[in-house]
């Protein structure tokens, strides 16, 4: 019977997902950060210079915009809906991003989200985003919240007390997309104030692997491998 060299096999398999991996779904260009700022859909123009706005409706549920060939939407289990700051855009937010946002008051555990487009939309890496949130009027002690994201609508929690902030994002992380799966960001209220808001969001492709990553891995399977066959033989 023909023995199999394990090391060989063990590495193959590890360039193969490296290599599948690396093929993308939707091209990308690593480190051109996609930001998108929440814009009214009634009255548009509220959108910070050099983003792209997603106009929310007043009343309802939805607004969508295309960049970088991702279809951005706004969304909520009972309805996100747009709001400014203070109740008008002529007030002391710093910029367009936390001058307004989309929102659900809906009552305990009401989130408010951005899909990252649809199934497969994602390329398959590393992808950074940056959550702005932030109401001028709002006691900001009722405003810090959860931020979590889905992969194909399985929840992972971020932070469960992420505090607004006025001029930056209020919170970053990191996610890898496998290229397949449909993914996207929430915040949701985790207080008495039952408040959740989202103003803006900013996604950057980080890229893939390195194929020296994926060499040393193989190295390290072979150190594993050889440390397991010494074990067997009594070394």
């Amino acid at each position: 019977m023909k023995c199999i060299n394990v090391n060989r096999l063990l590495c193959g398999l590890v360039l193969a997902s490296a290599s599948a991996l690396a093929s993308p779904s939707v091209a990308a260009t690593i480190g051109v950060p996609i930001r998108i700022d929440i814009d009214d859909a009634d009255a548009p123009g509220h959108t910070e210079s050099g983003w792209t706005g997603v106009p929310a409706t007043h009343t309802g549920n939805g607004g969508s915009a295309v960049a970088d060939g991702i279809n951005f939407q706004i969304a909520s289990a009972d309805g996100a809906r747009y709001r400014t700051s203070a109740g008008s855009q002529t007030n002391d937010a710093p910029n367009e991003i936390t001058a307004d946002f989309a929102y659900d008051d809906g009552g305990e555990n009401v989130a408010v989200g951005l899909l990252f487009g649809s199934a497969g939309d994602l390329e398959a890496g590393r992808w950074q985003v940056e959550v702005y949130i932030y109401d001028w009027s709002a006691n900001l002690a009722d405003l810090t919240q959860k931020v979590l994201y889905r992969e194909g609508g399985a929840e992972t929690i971020v932070s469960e007390s992420v505090v607004p902030h006025a001029t930056d994002p209020a919170i970053s992380f990191t996610f890898y997309s496998n290229g397949v799966n449909s993914y996207d960001v929430f915040a949701r209220e985790n207080n008495d104030g039952n408040r959740s808001r989202i103003n803006g969001v900013v996604l950057t492709y980080l890229g893939v692997p390195e194929p020296s990553t994926a060499t040393g891995m193989c190295l390290l399977v072979g150190i594993s491998v050889s440390s397991l066959r010494n074990r067997r033989r009594g070394f």
